[in-house]
């Protein structure tokens, strides 16, 4: 599948760009935090690029800013994909499962404003 046919099976548009990102792991027995930039954002996930990575399943709480929205955007996720890339470090998928839906929607509109 081309990655066109694929972006043309998303439920959201993604928004490229390096968006300040706070994250904390929520599991019980291994906490760790960090400050990841992201690859792009859709009011469906986020893809962090990373140092090290986080086992598929793992539930992460996030906090991030986007441009024109000047309400700091919190939400829940969990990790849905992982890989290696070629310079060493890892990019994660991961899906919310819990974001204000105000939320969604300015992520939403600042992608369509940017014509994506």
């Amino acid at each position: 599948m081309s990655e066109e046919q694929h972006a043309e099976k998303r439920k959201y548009i993604r928004l490229p760009g390096d968006f300040p990102v706070w994250y904390q792991t929520i599991q019980e027995d291994d906490i760790s935090f960090g400050k990841p930039p992201s690859k792009n954002i859709s009011a469906g996930g986020i893809c962090l690029q990373m140092e090290e990575g986080e086992p598929v399943g793992t539930r992460i709480h996030l906090k991030f800013n986007i441009p024109g929205y000047e309400k700091k955007i919190e939400a829940k996720g969990k990790v849905v994909w992982m890989k290696r890339v070629e310079t060493g470090k890892f990019e994660l998928g991961i899906e919310f499962y819990e974001i204000n839906q105000e939320d969604m929607d300015a992520i939403n509109q600042l992608a369509k404003s940017m014509d994506l």
